[in-house]
């Protein structure tokens, strides 16, 4: 048996934890994507391969797809005529940095000097 240190196999804990990253990551996306109605998804597959040249030995393998509302928008187009075909100017982009893992930014005196400015 190689020396490695175990643990529970759990989602948080299969493939090193990537998949509780990638889920986090799918989780982010999705929501952020969602408008007032709309509806979107999240599957998660778990392939298990008992190996053939060992009974305690399993190959686990996962992959995390998404699925997003389809993008739709309605504008009108006004043709008037010899002034040609007009539309609404685009809006401000909202703001979702809301959304956004926080981080605090580092006082540029602590940058300069390569330190990193630890949470309160």
């Amino acid at each position: 048996m190689l020396n490695i240190p175990q643990v529970p196999a759990k989602l948080t804990t299969i493939c090193n934890g990537e998949l509780e990253d990638r889920f986090q990551d799918a989780l982010r996306t999705v929501i952020s994507a969602l408008k007032p109605g709309e509806k979107g998804s999240i599957t998660m597959t778990l392939n298990f391969c008992r190996q053939p040249e060992s009974e305690s030995i399993i190959d686990t393998k996962f992959k995390v797809t998404k699925k997003l509302p389809p993008a739709s928008k309605t504008s009108f187009i006004r043709d008037l005529g010899a002034e040609g075909l007009q539309t609404d100017a685009p809006m401000e982009q909202k703001n979702l940095s809301f959304l956004e893992p926080k981080t605090k930014a580092l006082s540029p005196d602590l940058e300069d000097q390569g330190l990193e400015k630890k949470e309160a």
